[in-house]
């Protein structure tokens, strides 16, 4: 540990010269004071989950907002890649999925980006809370567990309304925000080129 403590201070840099960025998981605040101790880059994971579980049911739009807001401001300008909701398996909210439960096999049940994406009342509020935070700093947004392009293009048509929505309503947002996605189900890997494009 002694030895790791010498190298915070250190660029992350190969032989031939390449920058590498070495970014922290975050599920609370606290962990943010930890990143920076670390010497980490910025924020690779930022798990909303987290807020989602910590209240009782679903939090409002306002809520997700203030706790949006208070990770971005406190990584001091760097780098936040916020990942949407990502419920099912281990991780459960009362109220949200079929019958206020979501199925534990995630390969079949319904979870995260499918979710959102069939209960859209979960999901705009949140995507406006991340727009809404997005103009204190860098923030980037991830679209978790996608398993074909379709999900990727609906995803991102939920974002454009949404952001056509704050921009008619006059509310500051990062119109050029980073938008990706995590390739984590093998048939998103073997359909890699096409999310590439």
């Amino acid at each position: 540990r002694a030895r790791l403590d010498d190298l915070r201070e250190r660029s992350a840099v190969t032989l031939e010269g390449v920058n590498i960025e070495l970014l922290a998981n975050v599920e609370t605040e606290e962990d943010i004071d930890l990143m920076h101790a670390a010497g980490s880059d910025g924020i690779g994971l930022y798990r909303t989950e987290m807020v989602f579980m910590t209240g009782n049911g679903v939090p409002t739009e306002e809520v997700q907002y203030q706790a949006y807001r208070r990770i971005v401001e406190r990584a001091n300008r760097a780098p936040v890649t916020i990942r949407t909701l990502d419920l099912g398996a281990d991780k459960q909210v009362d109220g949200v999925g079929r019958g206020g439960a979501i199925a534990t096999n995630p390969a079949l049940g319904l979870r995260a980006i499918r979710l959102c994406l069939k209960d859209p009342s979960l999901f705009y509020p949140q995507l406006r809370a991340i727009l809404r935070a997005s103009v204190y700093g860098k923030l980037r947004l991830m679209l978790p567990m996608l398993t074909n392009v379709e999900e990727l293009l609906q995803a991102v048509q939920f974002i454009e309304d949404v952001k056509r929505e704050l921009r008619q309503a006059n509310v500051p947002f990062d119109d050029d925000i980073l938008i990706g996605g995590m390739i984590e189900v093998p048939a998103a890997a073997l359909d890699a080129d096409a999310f590439a494009r």
